[in-house]
């Protein structure tokens, strides 16, 4: 097991799933050079993927995390610019989630999960970070700031997740570090190639 394995799993045995949802959400972004970027104090996006225990699902290339599930992975048209496509993870038949590095902002990301049926893994959001919002004709849920490494609340911190289902789709996607806000957010999710 890697040293970013064992880190996962201390977490997630210490009943510290929602940590460990962070990290893995941190490990997307960084992906090798996760010990360099790694800092217990800085505010990350807190998105989980659905998993029901720590596996390690490696990264691929789009193309190859296309292969392995049942549908066609959406790809936005619209992207902010300096965002780079970094890979994708994919799980059989139903889970895919693909991944961007910023060419500008050094530990800044964005990326974007979809499910086929199954709804994605939730997240405790606060009530107050919500925001109900359309995404491509139908209600979504917005969310703006993340928790600190206190588990407190950071309404203003650099981190926006935005979640919707359409048809037999579970959407989410989420940034970090890149001002993007939640009609951004929108903007790219109606951009989708897929719908």
């Amino acid at each position: 097991m890697g040293a970013n394995m064992e880190k996962l799993s201390r977490l997630y045995k210490k009943s510290n799933r929602q940590k460990a949802v962070i990290f893995s959400l941190l490990a997307l972004v960084c992906g090798a050079a996760l010990n360099q970027c790694y800092s217990p104090t800085q505010v990350f996006t807190p998105i989980q993927f659905p998993v029901a225990e720590i596996i390690e699902i490696k990264p691929m290339t789009f193309d190859e995390a296309q292969s392995v599930v049942s549908f066609e992975i959406p790809q936005p048209a619209y992207l902010p610019q300096g965002l780079a496509l970094k890979g994708a993870r994919a799980q059989a038949p139903d889970w895919a989630q693909v991944f961007y590095t910023s060419n500008d902002v050094v530990e800044a990301g964005f990326g974007y999960d979809v499910s086929l049926g199954s709804s994605l893994a939730s997240y405790a959001y606060p009530e107050s970070a919500k925001v109900i919002i359309t995404v491509a004709g139908v209600d979504g849920t917005c969310i703006q700031g993340a928790e600190n490494e206190f588990g407190e609340w950071m309404p203003s911190a650099d981190a926006t997740a935005l979640q919707w289902s359409k048809l037999e789709f579970n959407y989410r996607m989420s940034q970090g570090g890149l001002e993007l806000n939640c009609l951004d957010l929108v903007k790219i999710a109606e951009s989708f190639d897929v719908q």
